[in-house]
């Protein structure tokens, strides 16, 4: 059983990893409830150094040296997709040598069993919030949920984000990850 989990997590990876090669190489072509934020940003990255959003674990925005050219929106989206799928599968690695380990106790499998399952509906949840978002005609998005899973910063390529449009963004992403609309961040990235 397990081997078989190890081969069905290692095949999502690879796909996952597909996907974000095909965006980078086709450079992404493609009610209103609660009190979401939403944010217009701009992607030409300066010094903010080790800088996240309060409340969610946003890797911080690469700075740029003398020389060097600004980052595009899909780039940067790429790179929060990619950190986002590193940090899941590092949890799912992790979880996954404590159920391997023999000497490890009853409680602490179990532990590991249910923090596979999170991080692996997570990922799932994450991967399909970010196509279905696409689907509503945005050429990229990346969706960065917190450290627990219970909310979600959901960054768009799109130069501004009217309310409703906002609003069509939080219920998709709700509606695949599970995660509260009020937890959930809008951003726009140009």
């Amino acid at each position: 059983m397990v081997k078989r989990q190890t081969v069905w997590l290692s095949t999502m990876m690879v796909l996952s990893l597909m996907l974000i090669g095909y965006y980078t190489m086709n450079n992404g072509t493609p009610g209103a409830p609660g009190t979401a934020s939403v944010t217009t940003t701009n992607t030409t990255p300066t010094n903010q150094g080790g800088a996240s959003q309060t409340g969610t674990n946003v890797p911080a925005t690469p700075t740029l040296s003398q020389g060097q050219q600004p980052a595009s929106a899909s780039d940067l989206l790429v790179q929060k997709q990619t950190q986002v799928l590193k940090e899941l599968s590092q949890r799912e690695e992790t979880a996954m040598k404590v159920i391997d380990n023999s000497s490890s106790s009853s409680d602490s499998i179990q532990t590991a069993t249910q923090d596979l399952q999170q991080a692996t509906a997570l990922q799932a949840g994450v991967q399909n919030a970010e196509s279905a978002v696409e689907s509503l005609g945005y050429a990229q998005c990346a969706v960065v949920p917190t450290p627990s899973g219970t909310g979600a910063t959901v960054y768009v390529q799109a130069k501004s984000l009217t309310p409703m449009k906002a609003a069509e963004v939080l219920d998709v992403v709700s509606q695949n990850t599970g995660i509260s609309v009020d937890n959930i961040h809008v951003a726009a990235q140009n």
